[in-house]
């Protein structure tokens, strides 16, 4: 059950999440499945072994990584917020909007067929990000 909240006072309301909680568990077992699968044999001949061994191909990878990761830290964040304190008009979203942009880019990065694309969009994401660190 969640409470509705508004400016730190109860409204009374109760929030139906519906289904939301089992999707919420579907997804964290997907990412903890994902975070424990072995890396292929040396020997298998798979798009990220030829990316890997590009100029810059590992940063595609390890950008994704970063983003499920920074997604998945907000989304159960987001859930414990729900949980523990209810929802408001902006809590949520800041939490929520940062797990989509996160798994938006770490789909955009892994999402073409062509390895060089893929390269390029990891190292272009490695920039940005850089930039935006130094920005801050």
């Amino acid at each position: 059950m969640v409470r509705c909240v508004t400016d730190q006072f109860p409204t009374g309301e109760v929030l139906d999440l519906q289904d939301l909680p089992r999707y919420w568990a579907v997804v964290d077992a997907a990412y903890r499945r994902a975070r424990r699968a072995p890396m292929p044999p040396p020997y298998e001949l798979t798009a990220r072994r030829f990316d890997e061994s590009q100029p810059a191909g590992h940063r595609a990878y390890i950008a994704t990584e970063r983003y499920l990761t920074v997604a998945m830290d907000n989304q159960r964040a987001l859930v414990k917020l729900l949980e523990h304190h209810g929802a408001t008009h902006s809590a949520p979203w800041s939490l929520l909007r940062p797990a989509f942009e996160c798994g938006f880019f770490a789909a955009w990065v892994l999402d073409p067929t062509d390895g060089a694309v893929r390269r390029r969009r990891g190292l272009q994401v490695e920039v940005r990000d850089e930039i935006e660190q130094q920005n801050h």
